[in-house]
């Protein structure tokens, strides 16, 4: 079964933002392609550090990135990115989502978890005890969905702060 675009945009953790920056163009680009390094399959950095703040590719206007960290995390949004001229400043269109491999775990677990959920509401059971059992699945489903949508939504608020300083965006509070 597929989930229109709609009801998917809804349920599944992502962030869409448009950030306006005083750089020209080609300055966005170069602060971008100054803070980026090479995608690398594995990381290995026992000091915690990294020279550059994002891995992945700039291809002219477009970007495929992600922050680098030196811990792993399921949630780490992948970020999509294009850069365009609009008058004195340069807009940037970001879509940041969770990685296919992530989606698709959750997708098992969630599935897992209905799996043993539906039988229990079709037929539900007779006795207090086993009614309470019903609200483990429940409290599972709950729980994943709050789990991966603010530990998403945390590291798109670190990502959002850290291309803010690259490009000099001031950000009002």
């Amino acid at each position: 079964m597929i989930l229109n675009k709609n009801l998917s945009n809804k349920l599944l953790p992502h962030s869409d933002l448009q950030l306006k920056s005083p750089l020209s163009e080609s300055e966005v680009c170069q602060y971008l392609e100054e803070n980026l390094e090479a995608k690398k399959a594995l990381r290995f950095n026992s000091k915690g550090t990294y020279r550059r703040a994002f891995e992945g590719e700039l291809k002219g206007k477009n970007f495929e990135i992600r922050r680098t960290i030196n811990y792993q995390n399921s949630f780490l949004p992948k970020i999509i990115g294009t850069i365009r001229s609009s008058g004195p400043n340069t807009e940037i269109h970001l879509k940041m989502r969770l990685p296919k491999g992530r989606l698709l775990f959750l997708g098992v677990w969630f599935a897992m978890i209905l799996f043993f959920l539906i039988p229990n509401l079709v037929s539900p059971p007779e006795t207090e005890q086993l009614i309470i059992l019903q609200l483990g699945p429940i409290a599972m489903l709950i729980f994943a969905y709050l789990l991966s949508t603010i530990a998403f939504q945390y590291e798109v608020s670190k990502a959002k702060r850290i291309l803010e300083e690259i490009w000099h965006i001031e950000t009002r509070n």
